[in-house]
């Protein structure tokens, strides 16, 4: 597979601003951008304690092997980069003299952070200062900056290399002895295995609804693994019956399974958007409830994952959502077990319920009846809120 390189010694260079304080100490050996001509990034190991200490990059296809910043010490972590794949992002910290924290995101996945989030905050993005139409070739090149026992000051080259971001995914193999690819390989892709698998269907929700899914799939879970693949009648039969499961739920469940999202699908009679070009609706009860019962599927399946995903688009929702609808929401939220305190910081209950601390007094005027018959209905979502509001009550005396 040919691997990236560089469009004519670098038709298109950016350099982002200098983060930090300059020292005396300059970076042993740092050549600049034309000395990397034909030279790409194949892997970064990242040095830190409580700040960056040093970073070490390596190099393919080029004169220089490898570029070593700062002095390592502390934890090192190393990031591999696949072919195809380009580092389009950066985010930092600093404070004085000090780098705190990197992050590094690629066109396929996201590094770290290393290091502490602490001080002023940057980030650095690749296509930031080029055309629309070149920004999907843009990827970091090569640091420049200080150090003096650890990085004081950094700066980033972009540049343009002459291929596209790629979708495709990288895995490495088990070895399937029944399974043989066209050109005669024992080994397959594993989502070309589970379509192998038997097909299971699933009757979910009170009114079953059919979902036929391959069991390698839905085995990737302990729940269905122990049914499809013990004594129980489920693993003879290939139906599982969830009555007392929502079929969007479980539909949602599957689709993660499958491809490590999951779709909400809107009514466009009922939907309100930003502006007449976006394709993201603004927040409703609707979507809020949608994603309460992911979560809930998710935990009852013991789908982690999918348990951190729905709690980050449920915030998102709850955040945006105003009046006596975000109370509605958060009363759903608190039947499946996900509180206020769910995002396991102190911060969390302040900064997901700052808009429904500041509406409380409007909804005890204007929704009093329906207020009293939640709070009576979900005391420990009385409790909480009763919390929450005091600090803010009592600061506004």
């Amino acid at each position: 597979m040919p691997n990236k390189t560089p469009v004519n010694s670098y038709r298109r260079l950016t350099t982002t601003k200098v983060r930090g304080v300059a020292s005396r100490d300059q970076f042993d050996g740092t050549p600049g951008p034309t000395s990397l001509d034909t030279a790409v990034i194949s892997r970064i190991y990242v040095s830190f304690a409580a700040h960056i200490t040093a970073l070490e990059v390596h190099y393919e296809k080029g004169s220089v092997d490898k570029i070593t910043h700062g002095t390592p010490s502390g934890d090192r972590q190393e990031i591999i980069l696949q072919p195809y794949e380009l580092i389009t992002a950066i985010e930092g910290s600093w404070t004085g003299g000090i780098i705190n924290h990197l992050t590094f995101t690629t066109n396929k996945r996201t590094f770290g952070p290393f290091g502490e989030r602490k001080g002023e905050f940057f980030q650095w993005d690749a296509g930031a200062k080029v055309p629309s139409d070149v920004a999907p070739r843009m990827g970091l090149l090569a640091f420049r900056g200080t150090y003096s026992g650890q990085i004081t000051s950094l700066q980033a080259t972009f540049a343009e290399f002459d291929h596209p971001h790629s979708t495709v995914r990288y895995e490495r193999l088990p070895t399937f002895a029944n399974a043989k690819s066209p050109s005669g390989s024992s080994c397959l892709p594993s989502f070309i295995v589970h379509l192998m698998s038997p097909v299971i269907t699933l009757l979910a929700g009170p009114e079953p609804i059919s979902l036929h899914v391959h069991e390698a799939i839905l085995c990737r879970l302990p729940f269905f693994r122990a049914a499809l693949k013990g004594e129980f009648k489920e693993a003879s039969e290939k139906v599982v019956k969830m009555p007392e499961d929502d079929a969007t739920s479980v539909a949602a469940l599957i689709e993660f399974l499958s491809s490590g999202g999951y779709t909400y699908a809107y009514n466009p009679d009922n939907t309100r958007f930003r502006d007449g070009k976006s394709l993201v609706p603004i927040a409703d009860l609707a979507q809020g409830l949608f994603h309460v019962s992911v979560y809930a599927a998710a935990s009852k399946y013991d789908c982690p994952k999918l348990v951190d995903e729905a709690m980050k688009n449920f915030r998102v929702v709850v955040g945006d959502l105003e009046g006596i609808d975000n109370l509605r929401l958060w009363q759903a939220a608190y039947g499946v077990g996900l509180t206020m305190w769910a995002w396991g910081t102190d911060e969390g209950p302040t900064k997901f319920n700052e808009g429904l601390t500041k509406w409380a007094a409007t909804l005890s005027e204007k929704h009093r009846e329906e207020m009293e018959r939640i709070m009576g209905d979900c005391p420990a979502l009385a409790c909480d809120l009763l919390g929450f509001q005091t600090p803010v009550i009592g600061s506004e005396s």
